[in-house]
This record gives C-alpha cells, structure tokens and sequence, in this order.
C-alpha cells in the first residue's frame, strides 16, 4: 500500500488533475489540523506542486499536539480521585492521546488500574 504514496506517475497524474479543476476558481484553501500532515506537506514539497490559487493552510493543530499536559494531569487526576472514592467515569479521547506520558503516567497506566476509559 504505500508503495502508491511513492509513485512518481501515480503523483504527476495527481497534480495534473488539481490544475485541471482548479483552472478559473478562485482561491481555494484546504486547511489540515496536525502537525504531523504539515510535516508531511512541507518535507515533500506539495505546495510547491500546486497551482497557484490552491493554499494548504496549518490548522489549529490536532488535540494530542495542542493539549498541555496539566491538562492531562488534572484529568488523570479527576479519574484517580473518583477512582479512590468508588465512583465511576468514563473518559473518551483520541487513540494516540491515550499513550501520552505524563509525570503521573498515562492513562493507558489508569486503564491497567482497572479504571474504566471509552
């Protein structure tokens, strides 16, 4: 499969086919919310490869790469008290926010705790 994401005429089909729709439009912004995609966008150079009145713009960012950790901690911290006091909560949240450290750990640790996570 990602063998595609390197195929050089597979790309130049690509771009040749934004050009085509793009002629005559205005502006058109595509806006993406992680860091990780404009890392992607800036290593490979689409921009670059786009017509001029097609813009990638950075988004606010996804919630695993925005979220401070204090955040996290007053979470972990909410379940651990609820947790001690009998009570139950259930917490849902993006996969990869699940495995983020923290100096209290994370909440993958809570999970083997026995605490309940969605």
């Amino acid at each position: 499969m990602l063998e595609k994401f390197r195929d050089r005429g597979l790309a130049q089909k690509i771009v040749k086919k934004i050009h085509e729709e793009a002629n005559g439009l205005e502006e058109v912004r595509f806006m993406h919310v992680c860091g990780t995609h404009e890392d992607t966008v800036t290593r490979s150079g689409i921009r670059s490869l786009l017509p001029e009145n097609v813009k990638i713009v950075s988004g606010p960012g996804c919630p695993v790469c925005i979220t401070p950790v204090e955040d996290i901690v007053k979470m972990q911290e909410i379940m651990r008290q609820a947790h001690e006091e009998g009570e139950r909560i259930i917490l849902t949240t993006f996969g990869d926010m699940y495995k983020i450290p923290t100096p209290r750990g994370s909440f993958a640790d809570l999970r083997a705790k026995a605490m309940t996570l969605g």
